[in-house]
């Protein structure tokens, strides 16, 4: 109801859309989307799905070793199953680098638009 109130037409929209999206923002998306594009090229070349399947296919396994019966709710039995799995795995470089890019991408983004 709230956005009924305040979009009441098509030309609504477009004003709140261009009131709100600047140049910058226009530029951070945009190199956003090249960033993705070649995170997500080097991901393939790289070979990262088979390297990934694997890593998750073997923490989830040795998680559902133990007590573990529900991986969402990571606490108690699951948390220590994962904390033992890691104690003798390494996270693979493929996705530490996403979550290292995701970090970073969130920083950016609540020091500029927060």
């Amino acid at each position: 109801s709230m956005a009924l109130d305040r979009f009441s037409s098509a030309d609504d929209i477009q004003d709140f859309i261009e009131e709100h999206l600047t140049e910058g923002v226009k530029s951070d998306a945009s190199a956003a989307a090249e960033e993705a594009q070649a995170l997500a090229k080097g991901w393939c070349d790289d070979g990262c799905t088979s390297s990934t399947a694997r890593f998750l296919e073997g923490i989830f396994g040795h998680m559902n070793g133990g007590g573990c019966d529900d991986a969402s709710e990571f606490c108690g039995e699951c948390q220590s199953r994962a904390a033992s799995y890691f104690a003798r795995n390494q996270l693979p470089c493929c996705i530490e680098k996403v979550v290292q890019r995701g970090i970073v991408a969130y920083v950016y983004v609540i020091a500029n638009y927060s």
